[in-house]
């Protein structure tokens, strides 16, 4: 009766990974880049706001420019398909963190929630063969890794000049200048004068976020000029904005923007202030860029819906949706906290099980599945099936479907593999380690520019479990566009 697809919709033509994704790897032999190693290591481990310094491949990959706009193109459908659902699906809705619904639910009635601004995101996905599988969409906290992706991409940029390679440095995409152009571009549509800009911080939050939002700001201020921009950001901590009249107001003066600077996925004392201010600025003409009507996609129940409703002809899909969702979605389905028949109700049938049913086949396709919080963060937890001893992964289940909060199973999917060469922490640079690692690749969703991806490498690199262990981490890679 149930099947998980591994294939994926026959009728899917998928690009070869090779020819989409290709290594490029560093002559180490060349002063220049013996030189550009050597910097990478010093700039990475004085920067305050890049975090694990070292831990990125000196290769960089080539990516496709057609296929990699298309998967651009997807992930923002993808995103709007998510919208939709959290919007008009009630157990979607109903899936929500306790503390969140009030806000969820105001952000939903504003009109901001019903005609929302372009999406900022950074949807995690996986290379199946070649095709990409979205596994989160991370539309509220999106934010993660702008800051490492585009420092690597700038050094990426020094290499290629170095090596009088200026037309390939052009090809090498950014994710700052394209931030603050969706910025200005926001700020245009309030109007002529200045913006003022609040880079809204939460106590809790470190000396990385911090070090981060001040970037922005001074990036921000240095763009001004060739984006004909009037834009003013200012950094504000949470507790210092309140609502006067029909603007929120921090102790400088009045707000135009509130961009709050982090994910709400922390324990509700630390996000407390966070969400009074924004209940607040809900009633007053500032406009949040981080909508709260979004937490509903930042729920991975939001995908898992949309896995459920690709399989059943009666769902509110197009043809053209259902296709998107089949090829991008790999098999999710929600498990505990609520029941798993969406609220248009389908049959009992492969593509929606009773729980009862759904754990079952929980048990016996453990090696296939991952199970994941709803609501987590950081990939906090997240069960690979293939990891665990079956009674652990029995355990696992029997507290998911007990917990008020859903859980998600989604199929785990095998990553493609690439070479990646990479200098380990400490050693000379001319020290170079080459390796096959699995990687993913999370495109920056920004607007609709063509921004730079988030390439994640795998840390194991070989099959065997003690070369595995052994592995150096190669955490992150740069690109370019071909």
């Amino acid at each position: 009766m149930f099947a998980i697809d591994r294939s994926g919709p026959s009728a899917i033509t998928r690009p070869i990974a090779g020819r989409s994704a290709q290594s490029r790897h560093p002559d180490i032999t060349q002063p220049e880049v013996q030189q550009w190693l050597a910097d990478n290591a010093r700039l990475l481990a004085a920067h305050p706001a890049l975090d694990e310094p070292g831990l990125y491949a000196c290769s960089h990959v080539q990516l496709d420019r057609a296929w990699y706009g298309q998967i651009q193109a997807d992930a923002r459908a993808l995103i709007a398909l998510a919208r939709r659902v959290s919007r008009e699906h009630a157990p979607t809705r109903e899936g929500q963190r306790e503390d969140f619904r009030p806000l969820v639910q105001r952000a939903m009635q504003h009109p901001q929630g019903q005609t929302p601004l372009p999406p900022l995101a950074r949807p995690d996905g996986l290379l199946v063969r070649g095709q990409w599988m979205a596994l989160e969409l991370n539309i509220d906290s999106g934010l993660g890794w702008y800051f490492e992706v585009e420092h690597i991409q700038r050094r990426l940029q020094a290499l290629l000049r170095a090596q009088g390679q200026a037309q390939e440095a052009q090809a090498v995409p950014t994710v700052l200048p394209e931030l603050c152009a969706y910025l200005a571009d926001i700020a245009a549509r309030r109007g002529d004068g200045p913006c003022h800009v609040g880079l809204m911080l939460d106590d809790h939050l470190n000396a990385y976020d911090r070090h981060q939002a001040q970037w922005l700001a001074d990036t921000l201020h240095q763009l001004q000029p060739r984006l004909r921009s009037r834009l003013q950001p200012r950094l504000c901590a949470s507790r210092s904005l309140q609502r006067r009249g029909h603007r929120m107001h921090d102790e400088h003066g009045p707000l135009d923007l509130v961009w709050r600077f982090a994910s709400m996925l922390h324990p509700h004392e630390a996000i407390a202030p966070a969400i009074e201010v924004q209940m607040q600025a809900l009633h007053t003409d500032t406009w949040l860029i981080s909508n709260p009507a979004d937490l509903g996609v930042e729920c991975k129940l939001a995908l898992a819906c949309l896995s459920e409703w690709s399989q059943d002809e009666s769902a509110p899909l197009s043809p053209h949706e259902r296709a998107l969702v089949r090829r991008r979605v790999p098999w999710s389905r929600r498990l505990g906290g609520l029941p798993s028949a969406p609220s248009h109700a389908l049959d009992c049938s492969a593509h929606c099980l009773p729980a009862q049913e759904l754990l079952a086949m929980a048990r016996l396709r453990q090696v296939d599945l991952v199970l994941k919080r709803s609501q987590s963060r950081a990939s906090q937890h997240v069960h690979v099936g293939c990891q665990l001893t079956a009674q652990a992964w029995q355990a696992r289940l029997t507290e998911a479907a007990c917990d008020p909060i859903p859980w998600v199973l989604q199929q785990h999917l095998q990553a493609d593999r690439l070479s990646f060469s990479h200098v380990a922490p400490g050693d000379s640079p001319d020290r170079v380690d080459m390796g096959v690692h699995e990687w993913g690749l999370s495109p920056f969703i920004v607007g609709q520019s063509m921004a730079a991806p988030f390439l994640r490498v795998a840390p194991q690199a070989a099959d065997d479990p003690q070369a595995r262990s052994a592995a150096t981490q190669a955490g992150l890679a740069a690109c370019l566009l071909g």
